[in-house]
């Protein structure tokens, strides 16, 4: 069974998502910003993160700059999810690690759907 771990300040959100990923047999915890991610990494391993940008004490850039330099994470895969549009910030979020970035609002099939390519890839 793979394990999501879920980025997000918004409990909504938090909430929804997991119902979502949990409904297609995925297991999820959550945590509510960067630091408390980390915390949680290096107790548990997560085959996927779901992280959102804005947050408290610590941001999904500075998430993922930290996870960089701490391999005993196993560095998970990440879906980045983000209020913004700039390309530049995207460009920053794929240089620093994730492997997709998704707008907010996203459509949840989209974002299962790409969930469920990171976690299962097709042999090339």
């Amino acid at each position: 069974m793979k394990h999501i771990l879920i980025v997000d300040d918004d409990m909504a959100a938090r909430t929804t998502l997991r119902a979502a990923l949990e409904a297609k047999g995925y297991t999820c915890a959550v945590a509510e910003h960067g630091k408390d991610a980390l915390g949680y990494l290096a107790t548990a391993p997560a085959n996927l993160v779901i992280l959102d940008h804005r947050m408290p004490v610590m941001d999904g850039l500075e998430f993922l700059h930290e996870l960089a330099l701490r391999p005993e994470l196993r560095n998970p895969p990440v879906i980045f999810v983000t209020g913004e549009t700039d390309h530049a910030f995207e460009a920053e979020a794929r240089r620093l690690g994730a492997f997709t970035v998704f707008p907010k609002p996203y459509d949840m099939a989209t974002l299962l759907d790409d969930v469920a390519r990171v976690l299962f890839p097709k042999p090339a």
